[in-house]
C-alpha cells in the first residue's frame, strides 16, 4: 500500500512538471492580437454566481467569454459529477471546480494557440495519448486520465479524474465547453 502511495505521489509530481512544462511553452508562443480580448494569462476572478449565470454562458457562446469558468457552469458539472460544487477557483486560465476540500474536476482553457499546445502535448506524451473520435477538431485521452481538446486555435485540458468514470465525465464536460465555442 506505502509503495501505492509512493508511485501516485510521483506520477502527481510528474504531471504537474509536464503539465508546467506545456503551459510555459504554449502559452510564451501565443501573444495576444490586439483587440482581441484578454491575453490568456489574464487572470479572471469569477464568483460561483457569475459561473452559473446565462450572461456568462452567452458571452461564451459569442466568443466573448474568455474567463476560464465561462465554459461549463457549475450547475452543469454538478450535474457531470454528481456532487455538489462547493466552491469555484480561478487561476490563470484555469477554472476547478471543488466538491470538496480534496476533490476537484478541472477546465484549463488556451483561447490562442491551441495548434501549437496540442501539437507540444502530442510530442511529450506521444504513445500514451488515445485518440477521441467526434470532439472537436481533435481529442485524446492522455494515459494518466486527462483529456485533451482542440477547436479551431482554442484548447482545452480536461482533468476530472479523481472522480469514477473519469473519462465519462470528461467527455461531458468537453461536450458543455465546445458548445460554447461555436
Amino acid at each position: 500500500m506505502r509503495t501505492l502511495l509512493v508511485v501516485g505521489i510521483v506520477v502527481f509530481v510528474a504531471l504537474l512538471a509536464v503539465g508546467g512544462w506545456v503551459y510555459a511553452g504554449h502559452h510564451a508562443s501565443a501573444p495576444a492580437a490586439a483587440g482581441a480580448g484578454p491575453s490568456p494569462t489574464a487572470v479572471a476572478v469569477t464568483s460561483p454566481a457569475a459561473a452559473a449565470s446565462p450572461a456568462t454562458a452567452s458571452a461564451a457562446a459569442d466568443g466573448a467569454g474568455t474567463k476560464p469558468c465561462s465554459l461549463v457552469t457549475r450547475d452543469e458539472m454538478q450535474a457531470i459529477l454528481g456532487a455538489p460544487i462547493q466552491r469555484l477557483t480561478t487561476a490563470e486560465a484555469e477554472c476547478a471546480y471543488l466538491t470538496d476540500d480534496t476533490h476537484q474536476a478541472t477546465v484549463e482553457t488556451t483561447w490562442r494557440g491551441g495548434r501549437t499546445a496540442m501539437e507540444d502535448a502530442k510530442k511529450y506524451n506521444g504513445e500514451t495519448m488515445r485518440a477521441v473520435p467526434g470532439l472537436g477538431d481533435e481529442a485524446y485521452f492522455q494515459a494518466a486520465g486527462v483529456m485533451h481538446v482542440r477547436k479551431g486555435d482554442v484548447y482545452l485540458i480536461v482533468n476530472s479524474r479523481v472522480y469514477p468514470n473519469e473519462e465519462v465525465a470528461e467527455t461531458a464536460i468537453v461536450r458543455k465547453a465546445l458548445a460554447r465555442l461555436k
